[in-house]
């Protein structure tokens, strides 16, 4: 059995999560399918910028480019380092890849339709610079290729059976999309997750491969909000040993290329 402060802790996400729901609940006054999807976006960037180390950034709505100029489509949230250069004007915002910690999707109704446009949305994130020498990176198995932390956080959404089915065509071989643009973290709220590890784990006695979805519905929401919370943490940590140069994209607004590494 946990110790006491530990169950406090579930019923403290569980709170937090009630709170998410029964406030998103409470968005539904407005008549305007934007106005309700900003409101439930900004419940969740208030609750990441609640629970998060401060030296976390966290923006609303906005997208990500990366230093060869590629960018993503529009992302609801974006959690970045407090290491990379910020492009914040108006409520809009934009973020360097090589900062970026976490991307979020958030959705009213999880359907058949609205995972794919999450999944679709999540995989234009663009890849880091491949160019750049990680034998200056000072951590073990920093996993850079895998990061962000790709959450997608629903109200509602279909049964857990529709989404595996769903997510298997995403999954497939036949699929264009890389592993390490698919989504690590789906949430619906009180109902069920999928989460899957960058490496390989033992679940309930089972062996899982790495990137294989692992689908809970016990204790769902506080295991989901403390798990992003934690992973973002880490990657955070992480972050701070890799010793980014933000400065190519500086040379190719000029049309010039920068200087070898």
């Amino acid at each position: 059995m946990p110790k006491p402060f530990f169950s406090r802790l579930v019923e403290y996400y569980n709170a937090v999560a009630a709170v998410l729901r029964g406030e998103s609940d409470a968005a539904n006054i407005f008549g305007n399918t934007i106005d309700k999807g900003g409101a439930r976006e900004q419940l969740y960037v208030d609750f990441l910028r609640n629970h998060l180390p401060s030296t976390c950034n966290v923006k609303l709505g906005g997208l990500v480019f990366n230093q060869a100029g590629e960018e993503s489509k529009q992302i609801d949230v974006i959690v970045s380092s407090d290491m990379c250069p910020q492009f914040n004007m108006r409520q809009k915002s934009f973020s360097c890849i090589d900062g970026v910690l976490a991307v979020v999707s958030i959705k009213s109704m999880l359907n058949s339709h609205g995972i794919r446009d999450a999944i679709t949305n999540i995989a234009s994130v663009p890849q880091h610079r491949i160019d750049y020498p990680w034998d200056k990176v000072v951590i073990d198995n920093p996993m850079i290729d895998m990061w962000p932390l790709k959450v997608i956080y629903a109200i509602d959404g279909v049964s857990v059976e529709t989404l595996q089915k769903t997510i298997s065509k995403f999954n497939h071989p036949t699929q264009t999309i890389p592993k390490n643009r698919l989504p690590d973290v789906i949430h619906v709220a009180g109902k069920y997750s999928l989460r899957r590890s960058w490496v390989d784990i033992v679940h309930e006695g089972r062996a899982i491969p790495a990137c294989h979805y692992v689908t809970m519905t016990a204790e769902v929401d506080a295991a989901c909000l403390a798990f992003v919370v934690e992973r973002i943490q880490q990657l955070c940590l992480a972050s701070r040993f890799v010793p980014y140069n933000f400065g190519d994209y500086v040379y190719r607004m000029f049309g010039t290329e920068p200087p070898a590494v």
